[in-house]
Parts: C-alpha cells; structure tokens; sequence
C-alpha cells in the first residue's frame, strides 16, 4: 500500500510571544528515512522552517530486544545525519506519543503537523486521535 502524508493544521495562538517564523512539526515512526518520503516532501513545500520528532513510545511501540534497540539508534543516527543536511533538527522524545506531539508542537509553536499515515491499529487511533485535536487549525 502506498503511503500518504497527512498534514494536521493548528490554530496558532500558543500562549508565548512567537519567536521567529513557526516550525512545520514532521513526524517519524517507523519510517526513518527521507528518500521517498510523502510527509518530508509536504513539509518542505509548505516553505519555511521544518522540525522532525521521533518519539519512542514503548507502550504500543513493539518491544526491541537488543539486536532491535541495535538497529533503531543506527537508523535515527543515520536519519539526523540525513536530515541535518536539509538543516532539520531531529529531536528525540520519550512517551506517550500523542502527549509528546502536542507538549512538542505547543514548546515550538509548530503550524501544522505532517506525518505519513500508519495503517497498524496503533497507528490508525493516532492518526485519528491527531487530526481531532488539531481540527480547529486551518493552513
């Protein structure tokens, strides 16, 4: 199945001053990578600055034994190295990942969030879950 980005839009009246242009907030799960990558290619055209998140969420995230744990810093490794080259920061969160997003997209005032659509069930009630608590923004 191919996959499709989904850009979820927020208002933008953050309770801070705004500090320079606000950030487009990517997202990245098990797709750590940026060549053929629909939810980087939106950001990027949106124009202005893009912030990429990764968060670990070991509750509904499958269990990495060591090999697995192995693997995941060697890709994010690799997929900040990649995204620095486009001068976008990857940063790291730990949690709930619907929590972290929101905590993250108001801590940087983000004015939309982009993420290539999941199609497991954890994925699917995130997405879902995403979309209605950024239902309000308009881009």
């Amino acid at each position: 199945m191919a996959e499709r980005a989904f850009t979820v839009c927020l208002a933008t009246n953050w309770n801070k001053a705004p500090m320079g242009t606000p950030p487009t907030l990517l997202l990245f799960r098990h797709d750590l990578r940026i060549n053929d990558h629909p939810a980087l290619n939106d950001a990027l055209a949106r124009g202005g600055p893009v912030v990429a998140l990764y968060v670990l969420e070991e509750v509904t995230d499958r269990a990495y034994g060591g090999a697995g744990k192995w693997w995941l810093h060697h890709s994010l490794s690799s997929l900040s190295k990649s995204l620095s080259d486009l001068n976008i920061p990857l940063i790291l969160r730990k949690g709930a990942r619907l929590d972290v997003v929101k905590e993250f997209a108001a801590e940087v005032q983000a004015t939309a969030i982009v993420y290539n659509r999941n199609y497991d069930k954890p994925g699917v009630a995130f997405g879902t879950a995403l979309k209605e608590w950024g239902k309000s923004g308009a881009c």
